[in-house]
Order: C-alpha cells, then structure tokens, then sequence
C-alpha cells in the first residue's frame, strides 16, 4: 500500500531501457502523488516540474513517453486538466544490474555501499567515487554532501538534490573549477544576494552553475559600492 511518508516504484522502472532519466524522475513524481486505491493523480505539468526539478517542457515529454510505454494512462478531463494513472509494470523492458553491491531503494533515494548504514532521506555520506561528476577523482560524494548542505537556507526541498545526479555533477564541476571553500562562501552567500532583486535567484547547483557568471558581476558591482554584504566573499570570480 502507497501511506505514510514513502511510495514504491517497480525496480524495472529504473531499469527500463527506453526511458531517460528524466522520464524515470516524472514517473516517480507521478508514484509521489498517485492515490492509493485508484493509483491516479492530477498534479500540473508545472507542479511536477518543480518537485522534481525539471524544466516544465521536459515533463510533457516524459509523460508522453511514459505513456508511449505504457507506463501510464492519461485522461484529459473537461475541466482541461489531466488524470494519470499508474499501470501494472511486467519488468519485461529492465536493464540487466551489473553491480552487485547495489541494492533497490525506495523511490530518489541514491545507492548506498556501506550495507551497515541506514537508507534515510538524508543518509547519502557513504556514496563512493564512482559518484564523482564527470570522473574527477578529487570529488567523492561525501565532499558534495558536505557543499550541497549549504543550500538547506535558500531550498526547503534540498533531500531531492543529493539524490539528482544532475545536481551533484553541477556541483561537483564548480567544485573543480573554483575551490570547496570559494563555493562554500559563495552558496552562503545567497541567502543574502536572492534576497536582492537585481541578483540572480539561485537555489540549486545547476542554476548556480548557470547563473555564476551573473552572481559573480552582481556582488563585484557590491563590493565596488563598499556595501558590507559584498564583504564576505571578496575575490569572487567568474
């Protein structure tokens, strides 16, 4: 049964050799607000594009590909709203598991390697560095954990950015390019600068990494104007 805190999704899903992973994150957004009895729903494309952070254009995508694979069932309704329905998986279409180390988790959650650790929502220290964005040995999951933690004041939704590949390979790459501890000052920082409206609005790694160029003009023009919020992360660059 689909109660509580949690929802499932079949393992062959993840699996499944025709989806992308953004189709395999609107169709646990759809597992995510799906009743219990029916298996149906009605979010917004907007609605789910924003709980799994996507762009809006890419969830109506997904959910025709979803359907396409029978995955779903939509019903445009008269009010000009959509019902989805989840539909029996057969795990014909899964991908074969290689690693053997890795265990099915309950719908986001990353793969854990320490077997003695606890699959929680925020239980993600023990990721190993085959996590590590774009391959670059000097970045492990733990250290990512670490940085992303500082996202917690500007995004109440963080628990679905440790498990966004995505996301983690975003920060992992500005890890890189300027340092834990510049990247550190600077997602401090925007507790401050989205507060301003004529800074960029950043709340997670990708648009950080999106918008640096912009933040990083915005808080030079601040320090220029000896204001003391520019103070903190003097030297930032883009």
């Amino acid at each position: 049964m689909r109660n509580g805190d949690w929802y499932w999704v079949h393992k062959s899903v993840l699996e499944h050799r025709q989806l992308s992973s953004s189709e395999k994150l609107v169709y646990h957004a759809l597992a995510y607000f799906a009743n219990n009895k029916t298996q149906s729903s009605y979010p917004s494309m907007t609605k789910i594009a924003n709980l799994v952070d996507i762009h809006r254009v890419t969830v109506v995508r997904s959910v025709k590909k979803l359907s396409e694979v029978g995955l779903i069932k939509k019903e445009v309704m008269r009010g000009k709203y959509s019902i989805y329905t989840l539909l029996k998986v057969s795990g014909n279409n899964k991908l074969p598991v290689t690693n053997k180390n890795r265990t099915g988790s309950v719908g986001l959650q990353p793969p854990v390697t320490n077997k003695n650790s606890n699959n929680n929502k925020y239980n993600n220290t023990q990721l190993t560095k085959d996590a590590s964005p774009n391959g670059d040995a000097g970045i492990d999951g733990k250290e990512i954990n670490e940085v992303l933690e500082g996202f917690m004041p500007v995004n109440p939704s963080i628990g679905r950015l440790y498990a966004n590949k995505s996301q983690r390979a975003a920060l992992g790459r500005l890890i890189c390019q300027h340092g834990r501890e510049k990247m550190t000052w600077v997602i401090k920082s925007l507790g401050i600068s989205n507060k301003s409206p004529y800074a960029p609005t950043v709340t997670t790694p990708i648009q950080l990494e999106y918008r640096f160029g912009d933040l990083a003009s915005y808080w030079q023009k601040q320090k220029s104007k000896s204001q003391s919020k520019g103070k903190e992360i003097v030297g930032l660059k883009s």
